[in-house]
């Protein structure tokens, strides 16, 4: 029955991924299937609950022989009706405010200093020496202080990647860990740096498969993260000195497949202003249609400053005042769902009041 579920799951994987007719070779490329629990029931929940994904593909040898890993993290809205918000809940958790940017998951990972190595599973091999395409989704998380560029991913024959030994911790770069660099061959998703944490920003690449690879690894292969990291500076920062990223809807498939032009998007516009605001600020939204909108405004710790709210819909600029003067200063979420002929979108964006 088990391997009946997941031929269906592979053939919906194939031909409904992203909403395109192309041949996901990715195994639960949404994070959307569990191994065995229904949902997420504990908190720093491991990406290994998720079905095709592994803990780390980098694994550490201590000195007494044993190993460990790197910890990547799951983030899914099925939290079981019992798990707080405020860790590896969405679209508020720990490491920031995000939704996923499809379905009901994602995953986090540390890109910089301490880094974490998450380890997805193809659906079959590569063939070698036919051309693959690669997108992936990332978004960088609030807490971070840092951006990076040069976001990597590697392709392996074995669920492991690499053994570093002599007890090497994932927050450092020892000599041994350089010297198991030397035998990696990253492919480049990204040479900007990717700063965004508002939006999901799309990383493309492709390459020709000089192996029949089953495995896949995303993180930082470079020998320093000194000359891919930029600082961030940002107000109500955890001060963490890493780049923490979002992963969601990772596909890679052969090149030659055929991408249908996409279907026009159900689109609408959202902006605040004054931002920064003391006393009140100007909400406005455009839309291209008549229809529903709703919203909603929460502050930084998930706690409803304006309760939802139906506002008035029609086709092209509509504004709404805001007073905030009984508002403690800081960072507001400002959520707005829009629904017009049987299709609904999503916009959030963020508000500071100041003093």
């Amino acid at each position: 029955m088990k391997q009946i579920f997941l031929i269906i799951l592979v053939l919906i994987n194939v031909r409904y991924t992203f909403g395109q007719l192309i041949s996901n070779l990715v195994l639960n490329p949404s994070f959307e299937n569990f191994t065995d629990e229904k949902c997420i029931e504990t908190g720093n929940y491991s990406i290994s609950g998720y079905t095709g994904w592994f803990q780390s593909s980098v694994k550490f040898e201590n000195q007494d022989g044993t190993f460990g890993w790197t910890s990547p993290d799951a983030y899914n809205l099925d939290t079981c009706g019992t798990h707080q918000q405020w860790n590896n809940h969405i679209p508020l958790n720990t490491a920031g405010f995000q939704r996923p940017k499809s379905g009901n998951g994602y995953i986090g990972l540390s890109f910089l200093n301490h880094r974490e190595y998450p380890c997805g599973t193809l659906v079959s091999e590569l063939q070698v020496g036919k051309i693959y395409c690669l997108k992936i989704n990332v978004s960088l998380a609030e807490f971070s202080r840092s951006a990076a560029k040069n976001i990597q991913i590697v392709f392996h024959t074995d669920s492991t990647l690499m053994i570093i030994p002599f007890n090497a911790e994932p927050g450092s770069i020892p000599g041994s860990f350089d010297l198991a660099l030397n035998n990696i061959q990253p492919i480049v998703l990204s040479a900007d740096y990717v700063d965004d944490t508002i939006n999901w920003i799309s990383l493309e690449a492709s390459f020709i498969a000089d192996n029949a690879y089953r495995f896949f690894t995303v993180g930082n292969f470079n020998k320093s993260s000194s000359n891919i990291a930029l600082p961030l500076r940002r107000e109500n920062n955890l001060d963490v000195p890493f780049a923490y990223y979002y992963l969601d809807d990772i596909a890679i498939f052969d090149c030659s497949d055929t991408i249908p032009p996409p279907e026009p998007q159900f689109d609408f516009e959202v902006k605040a202003y004054p931002n920064p605001a003391s006393e009140w600020f100007n909400f406005e939204y455009t839309l291209p249609e008549a229809g529903k909108v709703r919203l909603h405004i929460t502050d930084v710790f998930g706690k409803m400053v304006l309760a939802r709210t139906e506002l008035a819909g029609q086709k092209g600029i509509n504004t709404l005042p805001i007073d905030v003067n009984a508002w403690a200063m800081g960072q507001y979420h400002v959520s707005v769902l829009y629904e017009a002929h049987g299709q609904s979108a999503y916009r959030h964006l963020k508000m500071q009041v100041v003093r």
